[in-house]
């Protein structure tokens, strides 16, 4: 009878923890899903949604319509611009709407040029998936749509799962409900062009298998170190370039939060990181070689398709200003100014949410940044005076110290590629999202959680 028993509660344990993790990504793709999609919650405002989006994936839309007419990997099945009335198209004579009309009348291009800064490979999977079936094409831009904010939403569940399991539900709960109100996290996370889900990979890879597999017996350098080549190969190949110090250093955050956590030795968090940061930037490589092949089939060799992505390297970063005449006032652009405008921006948009005419509340970056360092100093003090237990030191230890390592992650974008930064105010504030506002909800809900706890022990009655 006891050996059926204790069958019988292993069993219910491990079905308890099979449907724990699928409960709630489950329930993470039912809210986020929408607000990716269609902007259900109203997080942006409701016609720059769609402006916005339009703008972002004209790309996208001119790699299909070329398929249909010179196959997909016409181009190097690079992105591009496609004029129907010129021959010498680029971005500045890329009409957008004529481009979208086009491709729901089955039209053609009479020119394309190919985008050399980005693999694109979302463009070649629409363009098969357009040749395998007979949706129209106002369906398959649903699809894809639909398609691209299902994936953003499992991607980003996975990691509101780890949040969960390590920190507790008031911090995965705080941490969605701050995902589903987010502005910038519902432009980007259903558009196809920028395929969100791709930057979180590597992270959500990293999270999850330290999860399990901190401990040096179950540590396996090797399977470990594909994992994350194979999670920044995809990352480039779905993104390019865009953002990369940024993803890079965000996939390292796991191995903070366990080193501080577990107490890993010095030498233990150095050589992790290190093997992970070469299976990284392995990943990176692949995704350079692979635009590198791209380019080549439509430029003349190697040495002018490496030349190609110097020379966007250097518009976007170091660059010399009497070299990059067009780009001179963003590299000459003084790097305070830039993190100022970014630290100021707004992070959450509060008018289209409250259905009052005239109500409008913005919450800045600053203001999180000030409410993350209150909730710091709150926590910090707490587990210095309070005699709790050592387990929930070191877990309060290790979300404020990875948080605020975190910001190095934007900081590095910002800093590096501050051209950038300094032309595209109009997108560069998802990065605060990568991933230092979602660790910095996780640590505000942790920390209220623990103080529920508190209370709530406190109220139960003392046996006599």
């Amino acid at each position: 009878m006891d050996h059926y028993s204790n069958n019988s509660e292993r069993k219910m344990k491990k079905n308890s923890y099979i449907s724990k993790p699928i409960l709630i990504v489950f329930l993470t793709l039912l809210i986020l899903t929408p607000g990716f999609y269609r902007n259900q919650w109203l997080a942006a405002g409701k016609q720059w949604f769609y402006d916005w989006r339009k703008i972002q994936e004209g790309m996208v839309i001119a790699r299909i319509v070329e398929s249909r007419e010179t196959g997909v990997l016409s181009h190097g099945g690079l992105l591009g611009f496609g004029c129907a009335a010129t021959s010498n198209c680029d971005w500045e004579s890329f009409d957008l709407d004529q481009g979208y009309m086009i491709y729901r009348e089955n039209g053609r291009f009479q020119s394309y040029s190919p985008y050399t800064s980005h693999p694109g490979l979302q463009g070649v999977i629409f363009s098969l998936f357009e040749l395998a079936t007979n949706f129209s094409p106002s369906l398959n831009l649903r699809l894809f749509h639909g398609a691209i904010s299902l994936l953003s939403a499992f991607v980003l569940g996975l990691f509101i799962y780890w949040i969960f399991k390590e920190l507790g539900a008031a911090a995965g709960s705080l941490t969605l409900m701050f995902i589903a109100l987010s502005e910038w996290m519902t432009l980007f996370s259903g558009n196809i062009f920028w395929n969100i889900w791709a930057f979180y990979l590597p992270l959500v890879i990293s999270s999850l298998y330290l999860m399990n597999n901190s401990s040096p017996e179950n540590y396996k350098h090797t399977m470990f170190s594909i994992m994350l080549v194979i999670a920044m190969y995809i990352k480039c190949l779905f993104t390019g370039f865009e953002y990369i110090t940024t993803a890079l250093v965000m996939s390292l955050m796991p191995f903070v939060f366990y080193a501080v956590r577990d107490s890993w030795k010095c030498s233990r968090f150095l050589m992790r990181s290190l093997h992970a940061s070469l299976s990284l930037l392995t990943g990176v490589v692949a995704g350079l070689l692979t635009l590198i092949w791209q380019i080549i089939q439509v430029k003349e060799g190697f040495r002018e398709a490496v030349t190609t992505i110097l020379d966007a390297f250097g518009k976007r970063s170091i660059g010399d200003p009497t070299q990059y005449v067009s780009e001179a006032d963003s590299l000459k652009a003084g790097l305070f100014p830039v993190l100022i405008q970014y630290i100021n921006g707004r992070a959450i948009l509060l008018r289209q949410i409250i259905p009052i005419k005239d109500f409008s509340i913005e919450i800045s970056y600053s203001a999180l940044f000030l409410l993350f360092a209150s909730l710091t100093v709150l926590l910090a003090t707490y587990i210095m005076r309070s005699n709790i237990f050592s387990a929930t030191r070191a877990s309060s230890s290790a979300i404020i110290i990875t948080t605020w390592i975190s910001v190095l992650a934007p900081l590095s974008w910002f800093i590096i590629f501050k051209a950038h930064s300094y032309v595209h105010t109009q997108m560069n504030f998802i990065i605060w999202q990568m991933p230092f506002t979602l660790y910095g909800f996780a640590l505000c809900g942790y920390t209220i959680g623990l103080f529920i706890d508190l209370v709530s022990i406190k109220k139960l009655p003392r046996s006599q």
